[in-house]
């Protein structure tokens, strides 16, 4: 695979041959040797210069060209775009198998080239494929990618309101992976700003639109892990935030959204947790929340256990009557969810 890619000259091809490298690696029963990573990182850098070059000869042809040749090469610099991703998947493999030790190598020959696709001025393919592969650097490697998580995190705040989809999902998830990352005290210092950043994505009117759906599930995990973090080193700014979370919820993804909803329980069993609101006044949006995730693929099977029990502690303390009128505003499955 290493051979032919510096060989291959038709980006449809090299698609394909980064595809099957990546899987190949997957394939293996542990990391990779050194001078493997060493020479795959050799190639592929010689893969993206090359992209490089032929984006920017197209750039002067594009400057003159008629709009039948413009689209060509729209359609060209498309093919570009995802090839790198798939030049992000053969990274990807790599790092899940060699984890903190692959950070060194990958910083000492990649890094210079895909920081470059952060850059506003980069194509949204080769920003969205920069997003992602950065994502899962920090991901793989945890703790020891602390100063790439403190690096990256401006950048993903940046993106995170992008119009563009894919790199709006991959900037908001970056964030959270930035704040498991940097720990409690590492990232404590980022929480209100990054908040603040975060909340009107998820809660703008477009957030739940079609296109921005999966984006906004992606925000609201990386909301949540924080608000879980920093509970105890930044409780007044957590507690402020807490109903503006509630008011987004439920998530509904089917991955992340049973870890959200067993933070949600966390902070609700606390009786005293501003996320009720004073007077109890946001209890009809947590029982709305509760009655749509209990019982289904959004809560595991100790949430849901949980919620039952919550709710009989909470109808217990309110009262048949204002329980009562809490449920009337519920619809029928929510209701039968809950009792």
């Amino acid at each position: 695979y290493m051979r032919t890619m510096t060989l291959e000259a038709d980006v449809g091809l090299l698609i394909g041959i980064l595809e099957s490298f990546s899987d190949a690696i997957d394939l293996l029963p542990g990391p990779m040797e050194r001078k493997l990573i060493d020479e795959a990182h050799r190639r592929l850098s010689f893969v993206l210069s090359e992209s490089n070059r032929r984006r920017n000869e197209r750039a002067l042809e594009y400057k003159n060209a008629d709009d039948e040749i413009r689209e060509e090469i729209d359609e060209e610099n498309e093919q570009e775009d995802e090839m790198i991703g798939y030049v992000g998947s053969v990274i990807k493999s790599m790092v899940d198998l060699s984890k903190g030790d692959y950070l060194p190598l990958f910083h000492s020959s990649l890094h210079s080239i895909l920081w470059q696709y952060l850059s506003p001025k980069s194509s949204e393919g080769q920003q969205a494929a920069a997003l992602v592969c950065y994502d899962n650097i920090i991901e793989a490697c945890e703790g020891s990618a602390r100063k790439y998580a403190e690096k990256f995190l401006p950048v993903a705040l940046c993106y995170v309101g992008n119009e563009n989809r894919h790199i709006r999902q991959a900037a908001g998830f970056g964030v959270g992976l930035c704040a498991l990352s940097l720990g409690v005290e590492g990232f404590a210092k980022y929480t209100q700003g990054t908040l603040k950043t975060l909340l009107p994505v998820i809660l703008s009117k477009d957030a739940r639109s079609e296109d921005y759906e999966e984006a906004t599930e992606s925000i609201i995990v990386s909301v949540s892990k924080i608000l879980k973090q920093q509970r105890q080193r930044n409780k007044q700014v957590v507690g402020e935030v807490l109903p503006m979370w509630l008011g987004a919820l439920p998530s509904m993804e089917e991955t992340e959204g049973p870890v959200t909803h067993r933070i949600l329980l966390e902070f609700l069993e606390d009786p005293s947790c501003p996320i009720y609101g004073p007077k109890n006044k946001n209890m009809g949006k947590v029982l709305q929340v509760l009655g749509s995730i209990r019982n289904t693929e959004y809560a595991d099977e100790e949430t849901s256990a949980k919620i039952r029990a919550l709710v009989q502690k909470i109808s217990a303390g309110l009262g048949n009557a204002a329980m009562t009128n809490l449920v009337r505003n519920l619809s029928q499955e929510q209701r039968a969810n809950l009792l």
